[in-house]
């Protein structure tokens, strides 16, 4: 296991494209929570997998907290069983890296888009 380190000052908010748009609305703002510096990787139809990926190129432990918010995509093509596997290896995987808190949105269930909508 990673060793805990200082509290960094900067939080990581990482997810699908509600996090992107959000990061695309501030924009031009630097965001601080409670004095802490909100960093945000969002990418449109993230699944767990793909944020594995993409956080395998960074240093996790440089971040205080991660916030996540993920599933509803996963939850179109796989089951419910499945996901929350693949969100407790996301997590293993960020406490083995030294993140001291993790936190999850509620994940909401989306179905199949059909001509008609959802």
């Amino acid at each position: 296991m990673a060793e805990r380190r200082i509290c960094s000052g900067d939080v990581l908010v990482l997810g699908h494209s509600f996090v992107r748009r959000l990061q695309d609305f501030l924009v031009r703002e630097q965001v601080k929570v409670c004095g802490h510096r909100v960093k945000f990787c969002g990418s449109g139809g993230a699944q767990v997998t793909t944020l594995m990926e993409k956080l395998t190129m960074t240093d996790v432990a440089n971040f205080c907290m991660i916030y996540v918010e993920i599933g509803s995509y996963d939850l179109c093509n796989r089951s419910g069983d499945i996901v929350a596997l693949s969100i407790c290896d996301l997590v293993t995987y960020l406490r083995r890296r030294g993140v001291a808190q993790i936190v999850f949105g509620q994940i909401l269930f989306r179905t199949k888009m059909s001509s008609g909508g959802p």
